[in-house]
C-alpha cells in the first residue's frame, strides 16, 4: 500500500505539470505552482508525523518499561527495562524521556548548515534514516544504556527535520495559503503524537487483559513508518533557486537581501526586534509546557483521579488535532499576532484551571479533563503552528533567516528537555503537580506580554513596515544597535 501510495503521489505530480494543467493569469502565477505545493507539502508533513511519534512513545510505554502496574499481575520480564535498579533505574526513565530534546537540540542546530550544503530534501531523506534506524535500535535494546543512546542520536533527525520541513513546506506553499500550509506542520505532529498514543494505549498490548503496553511492537510499527517516509521523500522535488525567489519576495525583502553579501550581513535597522519577534514564540511554545502533556499526559490524568486515562489521553490530543484544523481555516481571516495572543491567555486560564482542580483533595474528572482540553485547544489555535510560519515570513537577510531558524528552533528543543526532563522533576518535587501548572499558567501570562510587545502581525507580508511602525532604531558609528519602544 505505501508503495502503491507513493506511485500516486509521483503520477499526481507529472499530471499536474503537463501543459494541460497550465494556466497563466494576469500575475504571471501558474496553476501547476500551486497545485504542486500542496501535494509536495502534504508529503513533506510525512516527516514530523513520523518524527513526533517519539515524542508521544512515551506516554503509553514508560510505565510498562519502569515494571509499574495498576493491576495485580506483573510485567513481564522482556518489556522491563527501568524497573530494576530502583532509584537509579527511575532516572535512567526520566533521561530517556528527554533526551530526544538533547539530540533535537544538536539536529536543529545543524540544521540549517545541512539544508543550505545538502538541501531540503535530502536533509529530510537523512532524518528518515537516523530515525528509522534508531527505532529498530530501541526495538532490539535491553539495557537502558542503549535506550538512552538511541534515544540522543533519533534526536538528532528529530532536530534536522524540525527545521528542514517548515523551510520546505514555506518554499513550495504558494503565498496565499502559505499560513494554512503551515499550520500542516503542528497537525502531523498531533496526529503522530496521538497515533502511537492510540497504538500503545489501547491495541498493541501485553497480558492476560491488556494492561501493558507492548512497546517493542510499538518501536517496530514506528520504525516501519519512517521506511514508508524515507520511500515518500524520493518524490520531493528540491525547491529551486526560481522558485524560492521569483515571486516571492516583496520589494523590502529585495531592498534587505542587498544587504547580504558573500562575507557575511550587515545590519539593517530593526534586525534585532526583528530576531527577537521570531524568536520569542519559538521559545514559548515549549516554555508553555505542553510537551510535559505529550509525553506524561496519562499519567497526569491519573494523577487527577480519571479513569480511563489511555483513552482519554488520545482524546486530549485528539482535541488538539480539532484546534489545528480550526486555526488552518481561520488564520489568514485573522492573523499570525491575533492568534498568538489569544493563544497564550487561553493556555494561562486552562493551566491556572488545572493547577487549581489538581490542589483539591479530591479532583473532580471533569474539571480535569475540561482545563486540560482548554489548555491543549488553546496551544493548538496559536503557540502550536505559528510560531512555525513567523520564522521564513520575518523580513531577514537570508542568510541571518536560516541561522535564525536553527538557533531559534534549538532553544525551542532546549525549553523542551526543560518541562520534560530533570529540571520538570525537580519543580514537581518541590511544588507538587498543581504547583508545576500554576507555573505554566504564570509563563503562559508573561508570553502574552512579551508577544504583544515584539510580534508584529506578517499575513499581508508587510513585515518589514509592521516593525517599523512599532519600532524606532538607530545604528551608532560603533555599530551598537539601540531601540526605542513606540506605541503603536
Amino acid at each position: 500500500s505505501s508503495c502503491a501510495a507513493m506511485s500516486f503521489v509521483a503520477r499526481l505530480g507529472r499530471v499536474l505539470e503537463s501543459p494541460a494543467f497550465r494556466h497563466h493569469g494576469c500575475c504571471g502565477c501558474c496553476r501547476v505552482d500551486g497545485a504542486c505545493g500542496v501535494a509536495y507539502a502534504a508529503t513533506a508533513c510525512l516527516t514530523p508525523l513520523v518524527a513526533s511519534m517519539s515524542l508521544g512513545f512515551t506516554s503509553p510505554a514508560l510505565d510498562t518499561m519502569k515494571g509499574r502496574t495498576q493491576g495485580a499481575s506483573a510485567v513481564p520480564a522482556e518489556l522491563v527495562v527501568f524497573g530494576r535498579g530502583g532509584g537509579a533505574d527511575d532516572e535512567a526513565a526520566s533521561l530517556f524521556s528527554s533526551l530526544v530534546n538533547v539530540g533535537a537540540l544538536v539536529g536543529a542546530l545543524s540544521g540549517g548548515w545541512l539544508c543550505k550544503q545538502a538541501g531540503r530534501c535530502n536533509s529530510l531523506r537523512l532524518a528518515a534514516v537516523l530515525i528509522g534506524a534508531c527505532w529498530w535500535w530501541v526495538a532490539l535494546a535491553t539495557s537502558a544504556l542503549d535506550l538512552c543512546l538511541a534515544r540522543v542520536f533519533m534526536g538528532l533527525g528529530v532536530g534536522l527535520q524540525s527545521v528542514a520541513t517548515p523551510t520546505f513546506i514555506a518554499e513550495v506553499s504558494p503565498p496565499a495559503l502559505r499560513g494554512t500550509l503551515g499550520t500542516m506542520n503542528a497537525g502531523a505532529i498531533l496526529m503522530g503524537v496521538m497515533v502511537v498514543d492510540f497504538l500503545g494505549g489501547s491495541i498493541l498490548r501485553a497480558g492476560a487483559e491488556g494492561e501493558f503496553c507492548a512497546w517493542r511492537k510499538l518501536a517496530c510499527f514506528v520504525a516501519v513508518c519512517a521506511v514508508v517516509l524515507l520511500g515518500a521523500t524520493t518524490v520531493l522535488p528540491e525547491p529551486s533557486r526560481a522558485r524560492r525567489i521569483l515571486g516571492e519576495r516583496s520589494p523590502e525583502t529585495v531592498a534587505v537581501e542587498a544587504t547580504v553579501q558573500d562575507d557575511g550581513v550587515r545590519a539593517v535597522p530593526g534586525m534585532a526586534w526583528t530576531v527577537l519577534a521570531g524568536l520569542v514564540p519559538m521559545v514559548w511554545q515549549q516554555l508553555s509546557g505542553v510537551n510535559a502533556v505529550i509525553f506524561f499526559g496519562q499519567s497526569i490524568l491519573q494523577a487527577g483521579g480519571v479513569g480511563g486515562a489511555n483513552l482519554l489521553g488520545v482524546g486530549v490530543i485528539a482535541v488538539q488535532l480539532a484546534g489545528i484544523v480550526l486555526a488552518a481555516s481561520i488564520i489568514e481571516v485573522l492573523g499570525r499576532r491575533p492568534l498568538l495572543l489569544g493563544s497564550c491567555m487561553g493556555m494561562a486560564v486552562g493551566a491556572g484551571s488545572l493547577a487549581f482542580f489538581l490542589w483539591l483533595p479530591r479532583p473532580p474528572a471533569v474539571g480535569v479533563v475540561g482545563a486540560l482540553c482548554v489548555y491543549v485547544l488553546a496551544f493548538s489555535l496559536g503557540l502550536g503552528p505559528v510560531p512555525w510560519l513567523l520564522l521564513p515570513e520575518l523580513d531577514l537577510p537570508k542568510k541571518v533567516r536560516v541561522t535564525l531558524a536553527s538557533i531559534a528552533t534549538a532553544a525551542n528543543w532546549a525549553c523542551s528537555f526543560a518541562v520534560t526532563g530533570p529540571p520538570l522533576v525537580c519543580l514537581q518535587s518541590v511544588c507538587g503537580l498543581p504547583g508545576v501548572f500554576a507555573v505554566f499558567s504564570g509563563i503562559c501570562a508573561l508570553g502574552t506580554v512579551l508577544i504583544a510587545l515584539l510580534v508584529p502581525e506578517t499575513k499581508e507580508r508587510r513585515r518589514r513596515q509592521g516593525l517599523e511602525r512599532r519600532f524606532t532604531f538607530n545604528l551608532s558609528p560603533r555599530g551598537s544597535l539601540r531601540g526605542a519602544l513606540s506605541v503603536s
